[in-house]
């Protein structure tokens, strides 16, 4: 056992940042999650992936379903993701260039799976708020005509 497994706390803290770890070109490139700072830039950066994805789970797909049509989201998104992707690993944008597909959507699919959550719990509270909003206008609405 390592180290750090020997910790009191180790599984939180993996839980709390899970970050990842992808093999790619011969090169451990270590994919980091969003933290605080970091997210603000990348909910700036990454405002088309949000709506695009607020579109989707207002239409209530399945996880299942969400995960296919992200394929078709990458290629929509291709120049933001690679921006978060850059900002994710610390690689500079020009090193994604150099990738062959087969790496390139290694690394995509490590960077989904590592910060998925950040952009789909932003889409949902933004559907969430949107629909409260109007459950209230038409409470509203509903009072004033009473």
């Amino acid at each position: 056992m390592s180290q750090a497994e020997n910790q009191p706390g180790s599984d939180e803290v993996e839980i709390l940042f899970p970050d990842g770890c992808v093999s790619i070109a011969g090169e451990e490139v270590s994919v980091k999650e969003f933290r605080f700072t970091a997210g603000l830039k990348a909910a700036r950066i990454g405002r088309p992936i949000i709506e695009a994805l607020e579109v989707m789970v207002s239409e209530s797909p399945g996880d299942d379903e969400l995960l296919a049509m992200s394929s078709a989201l990458f290629e929509d998104y291709a120049d933001p993701f690679i921006q978060l992707m850059s900002m994710a690993t610390g690689k500079p944008l020009a090193w994604f260039d150099d990738l062959d597909d087969d790496e390139g959507n290694m690394l995509l699919h490590a960077f989904w799976g590592v910060n998925r959550h950040f952009f789909l719990k932003r889409a949902v509270k933004n559907v969430a708020t949107r629909e409260a909003a109007t459950a209230a206008q038409k409470l509203q609405s509903s009072l004033k005509e009473n």
